[in-house]
């Protein structure tokens, strides 16, 4: 018989990917996938776990879609990427398991969609990435300008970015709401009275 490949020990892979802070897990497993030539990145997926839910196929991101991993294909994962689960966790959210997972024990994957809560990382960054692949981000997650390149991203995958290198006053003020936004223990809160003032 032909063990599954999440029975398989994970190793690490030959080539690194730097997450994005505040990168999909699905986006950053596809990226890790295409940098090490695997053909099919849900081989990678299907090696961190078990889908519960629906099979992978390799248009998730683009169709917004992202995994939840239990503990188990949490390390799995951090193994494959060569990266300390710590240090991949402050960069990617990961959104946690479902609380019905039958055993937790053994690495799973849940299928989500999360397309109102995720937009694409800043175009000019990912130009100059490699194969130009597609970065999802967490909206709430990511920072909403891009320094380097002096872009507002915008909160959703419906807005344009826009470039603000003729405005550095607005630029200042959206980096301090983001900075407030990541010092504060109740974001909803502060983005209430930010989105009223």
């Amino acid at each position: 018989t032909v063990l599954p490949l999440w029975h398989k020990p994970a190793v690490p892979l030959p080539f690194r990917v730097r997450p994005v802070r505040g990168e999909t897990t699905l986006s950053f497993v596809f990226r890790l996938a295409a940098a090490n030539e695997l053909v099919r990145p849900t081989t990678l997926l299907r090696s961190i776990g078990h889908p519960d839910n629906t099979s992978p196929d390799r248009f998730m991101v683009l169709k917004n879609w992202d995994v939840q991993l239990n503990l188990a294909a949490r390390q799995r994962l951090a193994i494959f990427a060569g990266i300390p689960l710590k240090q991949l966790a402050r960069s990617l959210p990961m959104p946690g398991p479902r609380r019905d997972a039958i055993d937790p024990a053994t690495p799973s994957l849940h299928f989500a969609g999360v397309s109102s809560h995720t937009r694409t990382h800043c175009p000019r960054c990912i130009a100059q990435i490699p194969g130009a692949p597609v970065i999802r981000v967490y909206s709430s997650a990511a920072e909403g300008y891009c320094r380097r390149h002096q872009l507002w991203l915008g909160e959703c995958a419906a807005q344009p970015p826009v470039n603000l290198s003729s405005a550095p006053e607005i630029a200042k003020a959206i980096h301090r709401r983001d900075k407030l936004f990541r010092s504060d223990e109740d974001p909803d809160w502060i983005s209430s009275h930010v989105n009223t003032a």
